[in-house]
């Protein structure tokens, strides 16, 4: 978590950001979050930041992706929340970053294997499925049960 400053930067950032980024906390209290920001993802994140600021809404989720002190890429949702003054202007951020890399990773792995699986299917003329005895339910490619005798019925 972190709470920041529309004109100051980072004014307070718990333990668990700093490991994410891999900065103490003196050094990323010194960053600007655009620094830090994945140069495709930073359009989008000022984008919303500056329809927080025009009024429009008060936060705003979205994917995201950081380049830590060590230049390695974290893959995030981040969340924040803007606290407004009496006269509407923003006061400070709320800002939460949940560390999403390792998801992505595994969900990339298994689009991989699934593409692989698929492919090596094709070329070999085969096909994988299952049948749930206690409903019947018979899972598997369309085209290897309309080229059967068996239906999905069955």
């Amino acid at each position: 978590m972190a709470i920041t400053s529309p004109t100051k930067g980072c004014l307070e950032v718990n333990d668990e950001l700093c490991r994410i980024l891999g900065y103490a906390r003196g050094e990323l209290l010194q960053k600007k979050l655009a620094e830090m920001t994945h140069p495709d993802d930073l359009a989008s994140d000022v984008a919303q930041f500056n329809r927080v600021m025009a009024g429009e809404m008060d936060g705003y989720t979205l994917d995201k992706r950081w380049i830590r002190k060590d230049g390695r890429i974290i893959d995030s949702i981040m969340a924040t929340q803007c606290l407004r003054r009496a006269d509407g202007s923003v006061d400070y951020f709320v800002g939460l970053v949940l560390d999403t890399t390792e998801r992505r990773r595994g969900e990339e792995q298994l689009r991989r294997s699934q593409a692989y699986l698929a492919e090596g299917q094709r070329l070999s003329h085969t096909a994988s499925w299952a049948w749930n005895v206690s409903t019947g339910e018979i899972f598997g490619p369309r085209n290897y049960f309309a080229s059967t005798a068996w239906s999905r019925e069955t």
